[in-house]
């Protein structure tokens, strides 16, 4: 993208906005926020980079709206406790077309929550096969609001899989506490993670 070309520029993006499930309650609070610059739709996920925190969204139709949102945050601004860091956001351009999108596997990630900080990766891969659950690789670390707990990813290849181990998992008891399982999108398992 060319950081001069207005027209590619689409809203404002936040990044180590804290992690939670409440995701409408979240995006409310965003709409909120940036009420005074009109934005057209908000999209809130878990950030695949650093999935410790949530990633958004927040478009706007005019660029100048975006600009001045972001310049207004000052880069960073506190928001549910932490800082967050706001930077312009631009328009991808077409690079999927490069590839052969039947070559890219698409996977399903989810996020299991509730579990202690000295929970393992192979604890989780053994609980995932003590379960039946064919996943295609995972990764587990710790909490950052919360040092006592520890949460992890799983991914798989087969969305129904993945439906089924929610059902399994979602609210079921792991050392006396209670998981809670969010589905998440991503392509491919995300690269340094551990896959089988």
């Amino acid at each position: 993208n060319d950081p001069t070309n207005k027209s590619d520029i689409i809203g404002i993006q936040l990044h180590k906005l804290r992690r939670n499930t409440d995701y409408e309650t979240n995006k409310k609070e965003l709409w909120r926020t940036f009420s005074k610059y009109q934005p057209t739709s908000v999209f809130r996920q878990v950030d695949l980079c650093d999935p410790r925190y949530d990633f958004a969204v927040v478009y706007f139709d005019d660029p100048d709206q975006s600009i001045q949102a972001a310049c207004d945050a000052d880069k960073k601004m506190i928001i549910g406790g932490h800082e967050v860091i706001v930077k312009v956001r631009y328009r991808y351009q077409s690079l999927d077309k490069k590839f052969d999108t039947n070559k890219s596997q698409k996977y399903s990630a989810l996020l299991i929550t509730g579990f202690s900080n000295d929970f393992t990766l192979s604890q989780f891969f053994e609980l995932l096969e003590q379960h039946n659950v064919d996943y295609q690789g995972g990764f587990v670390t710790q909490e950052v609001d919360d040092p006592d707990s520890s949460f992890a990813i799983g991914f798989f290849s087969d969305k129904k899989m993945m439906n089924r181990t929610i059902k399994k998992f979602d609210g079921t008891l792991w050392g006396g506490r209670a998981l809670k399982c969010t589905e998440i999108y991503m392509r491919g398992p995300h690269p340094g993670r551990v896959t089988r």
